[in-house]
């Protein structure tokens, strides 16, 4: 969390079918709030590196799904952004 930019937001996407951020969350704060409640109430998901065609993504799995997580940069800022796909048709 230590990384996270401070005007940083996080994106998810359930398509509707499973519990999601409707909104973007914005700032390193919320954030890091956000992403710590995730751990608090599914517990610390297994990560692991997979390669797509659009670069390296992180596939989280936890207790309650799996979800693959893209992380944003801006050169040596931090992470400036998380995009969460937790719509499992959606991913492969």
């Amino acid at each position: 969390m230590e990384q996270l930019f401070e005007g940083c937001v996080l994106w998810t996407d359930s398509g509707g079918l499973t519990r999601a951020a409707r909104n973007p969350v914005y700032g390193s704060d919320r954030v890091s709030r956000f992403v710590a409640g995730l751990v608090g109430k599914y517990g610390m998901p297994r990560v692991s590196v997979i390669d797509t065609v659009a670069g390296p993504v992180l596939r989280a799995v936890s207790e309650d799904m799996t979800r693959v997580v893209v992380l944003e940069t801006d050169g040596g800022a931090g992470i400036t952004g998380i995009q969460v796909q937790q719509n499992q048709g959606k991913i492969h």
